[in-house]
């Protein structure tokens, strides 16, 4: 009984920490030969600005999809719902 109710204090506590996280996706249409360019343009833009620890960005490939989806490429940004948004409001200022 008490592993029980542990193993359901454990789950439900992670459940609820993970509550917490958010992502965000935008695609990105890049064309074919221009993609080690468009990767050096997204590191050099994101590692010159401050951003949370928490918050991780990903550019990740589409393999996959189906006739007239123009994205090939997502930008990814995952975290804290309260750093996410941190993170969204001091880089649009820093952008301007």
């Amino acid at each position: 009984m008490k592993k029980t109710i542990f193993i359901f204090l454990l789950v439900f506590s992670l459940s609820v920490y993970s509550q917490n996280i958010l992502w965000e996706q935008v695609g990105l249409k890049v064309n074919q030969g221009t993609e080690n360019f468009v990767l050096e343009l997204v590191d050099s833009f994101y590692t010159s600005i401050e951003k949370p620890e928490n918050i991780v960005i990903s550019l990740d490939a589409v393999w996959y999809r189906p006739e007239g989806f123009e994205t090939t490429h997502y930008l990814t940004f995952a975290g804290l719902a309260e750093d996410l948004g941190k993170f969204k409001s001091a880089s649009l200022w820093q952008c301007l």
